[in-house]
């Protein structure tokens, strides 16, 4: 096997390790007792209560529920929602798409709209833009979700309508493009200080500024793949906070309402989704830059991956 693929595996593996722990520490210990509500005036009958702690995991202690939470994510059974009686894994796998896909969109379509933008204006980037790399996305979501109040458009209501998927999608465009333009700034710097004598000869030869660009796009391919799937993965994160803003149910507004209603199955499996597409989108990034250039993984340690 190829070292990026060795290396790729151990960093998935231990990473989705690693990802899967902290979940379910945090929603084990941080949501509290699920079952506190239950019973007249909130007193559940102990044997009821021993018997839903067992079917939930509950009754074990931390380590030994997590190796059992860890054995329901590798076979997809875990336990049922507390809010909606359905298995979680069922209730995450659907809505996975719903946030995936817009997602995907939005940071493609940023991604071919920074390098349209190099290509045509250059790699300078105005002042304007470089403030709205630094805009938080919730405020792109506030602004979204006011004007659709407002407007109607996309319906305020909660629904996966196709007018509220092409909403998140823009949003995603609009939070992401100048953030991957300022970044492909940086590097492409860093790149004509390190092959000035490069540039200058192909401007030598005759080559037109607008082929120029093009050669340093490729030679800024590599670490525009690691950024991007960083960025992707950040983006995915945040759906927790965007998409209840916007009254989109995909998996972040999941993540929401399983944490607002201490659902624990549905929290843990939520985290852990979102946890293990970050860590996909990571690996795949640093594939496509050892791939796009070798020499990042013969000069980088193990450890670099992270």
């Amino acid at each position: 096997m190829p070292r990026i693929l060795r290396m790729a595996v151990l960093f998935f593996v231990t990473s989705t390790l690693l990802v899967t722990a902290v979940t379910y520490t945090i929603a084990r210990l941080g949501l509290g007792d699920p079952f506190a509500g239950l019973g007249a005036e909130a007193a559940l009958d102990p044997v009821a209560k021993e018997k839903l702690e067992s079917l939930y995991g509950l009754g074990k202690g931390l380590v030994t529920g997590y190796f059992a939470f860890l054995c329901f994510l590798l076979c997809g059974n875990a336990p049922p929602s507390i809010k909606y009686g359905i298995p979680a894994t069922d209730l995450a796998v659907k809505a996975l798409p719903y946030t995936l896909v817009p997602v995907l969109l939005g940071v493609a379509g940023a991604v071919l709209l920074a390098i349209a933008w190099s290509l045509i204006y250059g790699f300078h980037v105005p002042g304007y833009i470089r403030f709205l790399a630094f805009v938080p996305s919730f405020v792109y979501a506030v602004v979204f979700g006011l004007t659709s109040w407002y407007f109607g458009w996309p319906p305020p209501r909660v629904c996966t309508c196709l007018d509220k998927m092409t909403v998140y999608t823009l949003l995603v465009l609009v939070v992401s493009w100048p953030r991957i333009l300022h970044m492909l700034e940086g590097v492409v710097e860093t790149i004509l200080y390190e092959h000035q004598g490069y540039v200058e000869v192909l401007r030598a030869m005759g080559f037109r500024e607008a082929q120029i660009r093009l050669h340093i796009m490729k030679i800024a391919a590599a670490p525009m793949a690691a950024y991007t799937a960083v960025h992707l993965a950040m983006v995915f994160e945040r759906s927790a906070i965007i998409e209840p803003l916007l009254g989109y149910p995909g998996l972040g507004l999941m993540l929401y309402r399983a944490v607002l209603h201490a659902d624990l199955p549905l929290a843990t499996v939520a985290f852990a989704v979102i946890g293990f597409v970050g860590v996909v989108s990571n690996v795949l990034g640093r594939l496509f830059e050892g791939l796009l250039d070798p020499r990042v993984m013969e000069r980088q340690p193990l450890g670099s991956l992270t």
